[in-house]
């Protein structure tokens, strides 16, 4: 009978994930989920983890249509429970002991809209059988691992977490300036569409967004490291997609967080204008902060 006893093992304590995160990047996969400490003191957790046990890529399924994607969503949910059985988290302070986690990328939700698809859906699911956990309150490192990991990897991966740091990694630089996927006449059609819109009565709000692409060479996990004490996000990311590919995330905005029967949401949506004076500039920022649109519970 298989033993559904998750192990832990505590590890050093560090206040910056990085240097963790770094001895384990070159394997598949590798994914960090990031608070940006000490940046930052909004967020509590780091999970890294990597090498995952197999990888779902919606790019190699047909998933143009609702039905199609619903088919790989069930797939997946059977996959988890096939997988995961039996298995809870060991301690309320772990959020994550191993589990699916990867990305979806906006092109999924056309299909899901049941509107037709105008570029290749685009997302990754990965299921991962150990994770570090790096909680920022008690300031305890640690190790888990599910029953399906045989102790002589587990072996391997805590020596990997121990051994010194990597050599530095090549530098990172854009080779051109970032250009946009819309021109500014193509901006401002899509604008007064939208401004349409909102005046008929056909919507509320619409997120105008555009692409930006640049070549670059060296190393993006030198520019990651570049920008995470900039941005300072406390819901910051980083996945290596696979060898070509990286996805960086640096959002200052939780979606949603579930606890129990609880649902959180924290938006980011408000603005107050700046004050050259500073007693009144924080006073500002306070009261956005504090205000009944700040925080929401369900």
């Amino acid at each position: 009978m298989t033993s559904s006893t998750v192990y832990l093992q505590e590890l050093p304590y560090s206040p910056d994930s990085c240097g963790l995160f770094a001895r384990i990047r070159h394997l598949p996969h590798a994914l960090l989920l990031d608070s940006s400490h000490p940046h930052s003191h909004a967020g509590r957790y780091d999970i890294l983890t990597a090498a995952p046990e197999f990888s779902i890529d919606f790019n190699s399924y047909n998933s143009d249509t609702y039905e199609d994607l619903v088919s790989i969503f069930e797939e997946i949910s059977k996959l988890h429970s096939s997988f995961f059985k039996g298995i809870s988290a060991p301690a309320e302070e772990l959020p994550f002991c191993g589990g699916i986690a990867g990305y979806l990328g906006y092109g999924l939700g056309k299909p899901l809209q049941h509107l037709p698809a105008e570029e290749d859906p685009d997302g990754q699911l990965q299921a991962y059988n150990w994770a570090v956990i790096q909680d920022h309150l008690l300031q305890r490192c640690t190790f888990t691992a599910l029953p399906a990991l045989p102790k002589s990897r587990r072996r391997e991966l805590l020596e990997l977490l121990r051994e010194p740091l990597p050599q530095a990694m090549p530098a990172f630089r854009l080779e051109a300036r970032f250009e946009s996927n819309m021109s500014t006449e193509q901006y401002r059609t899509a604008f007064q569409k939208i401004q349409r819109y909102i005046l008929e009565g056909d919507c509320y709000q619409v997120n105008l967004a555009q692409r930006f692409s640049a070549p670059y060479s060296g190393d993006s996990w030198a520019a990651y490291q570049l920008l995470r004490p900039l941005a300072a996000a406390p819901f910051a990311a980083y996945l290596q997609v696979d060898e070509q590919r990286q996805l960086l995330c640096l959002s200052p905005e939780r979606f949603l967080s579930l606890h129990g029967h609880t649902v959180e949401t924290r938006p980011i949506k408000g603005t107050r204008p700046r004050h050259a004076d500073p007693e009144t500039d924080a006073l500002a920022a306070e009261e956005l902060r504090m205000s009944d649109c700040a925080f929401r519970r369900w």
